[in-house]
């Protein structure tokens, strides 16, 4: 189809203009109608090659672990209530560092919006975007079968 359309893109007289028409109409239809066309199945095989690379990642990450308990440094790229989001470049992962329980907020802790920081009232602890933390990375099983990559703080 691609070289009849360029056979009669280089023709143009005046018999090629409505056989031009048809043929690019008949293409659009054929690629972007979205009940019929391929772009549905491009965009679900798509959605799903992306998730099987995730989940693929996700494996991997926890089989080199799960061996391989490891204590390294992360960056903070992110503050939050109840702790800070860490990337680790030596193994280019992000994940988050909790200073509290699960079900408490915030705790201990004072948030400062304003500045990017973490701060522990009485004591000099605090941590700010950017600040390099030792943490250590280990493969934990919370739930049977579910195992999970945490990051503890040092």
């Amino acid at each position: 189809m691609v070289h009849n359309l360029q056979a009669l893109l280089t023709v143009r007289d005046e018999k090629s203009i409505p056989i031009l028409e048809h043929l690019f109409l008949s293409v659009a239809v054929c690629l972007f109608v979205t009940d019929t066309g391929i772009v549905p199945d491009l965009n679900y095989r798509h959605r799903n090659a992306q998730m099987a690379s995730r989940a693929s990642v996700e494996l991997h990450t926890h089989i080199y672990f799960k061996t391989r308990p490891t204590d390294t440094e992360a960056r903070i790229v992110k503050i939050k209530a109840n702790g800070f989001i860490v990337f680790v470049p030596k193994f280019g992962i992000e994940g988050p560092i909790y200073l509290t329980p699960k079900g408490d907020k915030g705790g201990d802790w004072v948030v400062d919006e304003v500045h990017q920081r973490v701060t522990k009232p009485g004591t000099n602890i605090s941590y700010a975007i950017l600040q390099t933390v030792r943490i250590h990375m280990e493969v934990v099983e919370p739930q049977p079968h579910r195992p999970k990559l945490q990051l503890t703080l040092i």
